[in-house]
This record gives structure tokens, sequence and C-alpha cells, in this order.
């Protein structure tokens, strides 16, 4: 089963707050074209979305919604279920998320920008620390932390070799050291050198038609974008894929010039996600709004 849709949101130089404006444009549409539109599933009306297989539907929503003029941006999404997988080639995955400070900890150099968003200069400087009550059931988790520029995980030893066997490309490794706690010292002496951090190593840029950059999403010095909601018809180029079962996206390219995400996503080759599949890695969370699975495609313009 698949659905392909496109979601429409205000550009970020119209917001007066969060989203203001697509349940006001949703009243100011025909019936016809309102009975067209998906439903969110939580039932809000703060986003406007339509099949991409509705091409009038579509082409109407563009124009009523100026998307030429840049007042209104859509976004193409893809969710399917296990049955089309091998359909497509690579994938966005949701996972748990390991949090700097609390889950997860290692000393760094503070970022040398004066913006205190921009994570310019910031550098780690000591091996990763994970809680020793973090790691039970752990395979594989995605390292969360505002001043990383990277995209970093925990793999378990086991999920590694696993990898390994198979020749999964794009990753480097080292240690993952266990902060004990001190009541379950001795039981957790087990777990030691069974945890590795992998950092991807690849990055790849996407395209955009125009860019919006509000003072407190942006750093001017740096280049870098705090927010993406200011970029209009954000793409990725299948040109710019590498091949390499891990890559991250961390910088948009609009008109010539290049500005860096300060959160940078990443995907994973459908072998890679065959992978966990297989071996029931229970790291995976829902990111589709409608399926409710771990994995969704990367559309490719």
């Amino acid at each position: 089963m698949i659905i392909e849709y496109f979601w429409y949101s205000p550009v970020i130089k119209k917001y007066g707050r969060d989203h203001l404006g697509s349940a006001e444009m949703i009243k100011k549409m025909p019936a016809n074209i309102r009975e067209q539109l998906l439903q969110h599933p939580s039932g809000g009306q703060n986003c406007i979305l339509v099949e991409a297989k509705k091409i009038n539907i579509v082409a109407f929503l563009d124009d009523f919604l100026k998307i030429e003029q840049n007042e209104f941006d859509r976004t193409r999404h893809i969710e399917i279920t296990e049955d089309e997988i091998c359909n497509h080639d690579y994938y966005y995955i949701g996972l748990r998320v390991l949090n700097w400070g609390e889950q997860i900890t290692y000393e760094f150099n503070r970022p040398t920008c004066k913006n205190d968003a921009c994570p310019y200069g910031a550098q780690i400087i000591s091996p990763t620390r994970i809680k020793s009550e973090r790691i039970r059931s752990l395979n594989l988790a995605k390292i969360f932390d505002i001043w990383d520029f990277g995209v970093r995980f925990v793999i378990s030893e086991k999920l590694k070799e696993i990898f390994d066997f198979n020749g999964i490309t794009g990753l480097k490794y080292e240690p993952c050291l266990i902060e004990h706690r001190k009541a379950k010292k001795e039981e957790s002496n087990k777990f030691e050198g069974r945890f590795f951090v992998a950092e991807i190593i690849f990055s790849v840029s996407q395209r955009a038609k125009n860019i919006f950059l509000r003072p407190d999403y942006y750093c001017k010095k740096h280049s870098i974008i705090f927010r993406y909601d200011g970029i209009c018809e954000r793409v990725t180029s299948r040109d710019a894929i590498l091949q390499n079962d891990f890559q991250f996206i961390n910088r948009v390219i609009v008109k010539g010039k290049e500005y860096h995400y300060g959160i940078p996503m990443f995907f994973v080759s459908r072998k890679v996600l065959n992978i966990l599949l297989a071996n029931d890695v229970t790291d995976l969370r829902p990111i589709g709004i409608y399926f409710k699975k771990g994995f969704m495609p990367v559309p490719f313009d």
C-alpha cells in the first residue's frame, strides 16, 4: 500500500505565528475542493494535504495558494507499507533519540559564534558515554545535540557486526563508554565494549527555489539555517545521491548559494532498512502520519 501526497504550509515570511493561514485558506476554498483534501489524523486544520495523484486539485492549490509567489510552500511525502519497500531505493527512518546531557554525555568545546543557536566551532573532545539503564534492548539510536553539525548514532556490537557482514557503507565507528549507576555496577559490567558510536561520513545537498531568512532562524556570518520553514519547494536530486548506505543532508543550494542546516537530516538505503526489519530492531519509531511506519521513502525530484 502506498499514499503519496503534497503538504502545503505558509512560507515563514507570512507567519504571525506558526502555521497561521492554513485554516483560513481552507475556509475560502470552494466546497468541492475542500472535499478532495486529505484529513490529518489529528483532526486539525493547520496544514493542507492532498493526494499527488489528484493532479487537477494540486494545480488549483498551486494557483490558489500562490506557490509561484512563495506565499505557500509545497513538500512531497510518500508513505508505504512493507509490501512496497522493494520499489524504493532510499528511506528516511524514525529512531529512538538519545539526548545530550540526559541519556548520553560527552565533553565539547562550545561554538565560537556569538549567536547562541549557531553550532559553528563546536567540537566534541571526549569519548561518548551512555547511561547503563538506556542500553537494554538498544540496537540503534540517534544522538541529538543542537550543536552537532553531523549525524551520530549509538549502535550495538551485534548490529555493527551485521552491518559489517553485509558490507554497509557510509559510517565510521568509535567505542561508546558505559556510565554505570553505582547500585548496579556489577550487574551492568557485562555491557562493557558492546556499544559503539557510529557517525555518517558523507553528506549531500538539496535544492530549493527560494529562501526567506529571519534573523532569529539564521546565522548570516556562517550561513547556517536553524529552521527549514522558509525554504520554498525543497527537493533532493537523485543526481546528488552517493553510493553509500548511510548519508545525511546538511545543506540546501538556492540560486547558486549554499545554506547549511543547523540540524541535518539523514537517510539509509533499502538494504539497511531490510536489515533493521529482518532483525526485529525495536528502535524504529513512527515517522509518517497515516501508516505510522518507522520509514518513509526519500522523494526525489
